[in-house]
């Protein structure tokens, strides 16, 4: 206690000896404030050229260095890329946190609400993703992003009608969301008299017969590798079969470069990667069973981004196979962890391969049927593809960046 009283008093005495009288005050606090925005100017170059190099880890760092020296004019700037950084580290309950801080000081972008709105949609939030979005439309907003947020409030909105707490946490400390599924009877499955299920996957044209520029003559062994990787998640219970003839499939895999072919409503602003179509039995036979039969099904993958129209990389296109390929299989609807392949919209927290939960929900849907003593793609030799490290910002809704962070 006398030690601290000692720095205290010296203290003291320091800030009489520099400030004798109060015009030097002034002075100081008007020295002090322009040194804080010379810093915060500094390091906030410093952090456009981090985050532009995609170094968000150590672009997060600089930034919470430059918090502290709030208040400051950049202050506003400063918070919202601390949330940009977040957002895209995955880290969306400390995004909404700077994202109001921002707004606090004194941020009234539109972008500011709108990305705040998809971090409570990704924390299943989706009351206050609500709020923020129509605060989004109620700002300075430009035409084109209109419609978008639109049809993201319109989603909400459901969502947050079949949730009518404020919060609708996931479940993510349970092994899988195979009972969430359950019981909104969004499960459906494939006979195993249908075992092994013949694919057939359509090359060079889109379903219309247009020519596709941007296919890539690897995809079908992306397909049949993601199929593979479902089969192994099944504990090998799931087979397939690559065929040339498309009548004679159970599954068909199309690509398309156009987004309103996988739009569900049509008329609404495409937001989709993708689109699964189901052939399902009328009854549950030939036994009484909580799930649908699958008699054939249609998977229809976009390969562009359904805003920009800018081409996916491999990694990307992964991402969505794995998710469509999951509804063909039987995950009828989504998981409510943004970190699982099968979450209803692309998310930071997610990588192109499944999660334990998403491994566990298909292991309990075909738990009863038997093993097979040949397992995954049949008669297909499923060689390594190569990665494409450009950037990974595609998702359904994707956050609007403004200056600072250069996306």
């Amino acid at each position: 206690m006398k030690t601290m009283k000692l720095q205290l008093s010296a203290l003291v005495l320091a800030a009489c000896i520099a400030l004798p009288i109060s015009a030097s005050s002034q002075s100081k606090v008007e020295l002090d404030n322009y040194l804080r925005e010379k810093i915060a100017f500094e390091k906030l170059t410093r952090v456009d050229s981090l985050m532009k190099s995609g170094k968000m880890v150590d672009a997060r760092q600089v930034l919470l260095e430059v918090t502290k020296l709030d208040p400051n004019s950049y202050s506003n700037e400063s918070h919202a890329l601390l949330a940009e950084t977040c957002y895209f580290l995955g880290n969306f309950q400390e995004a909404v946190k700077e994202y109001d801080i921002a707004i606090k000081y004194g941020g009234k972008d539109w972008r500011l609400f709108w990305n705040a709105a998809l971090c409570n949609m990704h924390l299943n939030n989706y009351k206050n993703a609500l709020v923020k979005a129509n605060q989004a439309l109620k700002s300075n907003i430009p035409e084109d992003a209109k419609p978008q947020i639109q049809r993201f409030v319109k989603e909400m909105s459901e969502k947050a009608a079949e949730n009518p707490g404020n919060f609708a946490p996931a479940n993510i400390h349970r092994s899988d969301y195979f009972d969430l599924l359950l019981a909104g009877r969004e499960l459906n499955v494939w006979d195993n008299e249908k075992l092994p299920l013949k694919v057939y996957v359509k090359e060079g044209t889109d379903l219309a017969g247009r020519p596709l520029n941007l296919y890539r003559k690897e995809y079908p062994a992306l397909i049949y590798s993601c199929l593979d990787i479902w089969s192994k998640a099944s504990g090998g219970k799931l087979s397939f079969l690559p065929v040339n003839d498309a009548n004679s499939a159970d599954m068909l895999i199309a690509f398309s470069q156009t987004p309103q072919d996988v739009t569900q409503v049509k008329g609404e602003i495409p937001v989709e990667q993708g689109i699964t179509r189901f052939h399902l039995s009328k009854d549950d036979s030939p036994a009484p069973s909580p799930f649908r039969r699958i008699l054939k099904a249609q998977v229809e993958l976009l390969l562009v981004k359904p805003t920009s129209l800018k081409a996916l990389t491999v990694d990307e296109m992964k991402q969505i196979s794995l998710h469509e390929l999951g509804h063909a299989l039987g995950i009828r609807g989504h998981s409510d962890s943004a970190s699982d392949i099968m979450y209803f919209n692309q998310s930071f927290r997610q990588l192109p391969a499944l999660t334990k939960r998403d491994k566990a929900t298909i292991a309990r849907l075909y738990s009863d049927y038997p093993g097979l003593e040949a397992s995954g793609v049949l008669g297909f030799n499923l060689a390594p593809l190569g990665q494409n490290q450009e950037d990974r910002d595609s998702a359904k809704y994707k956050p609007d960046i403004g200056r600072q962070s250069g996306f």
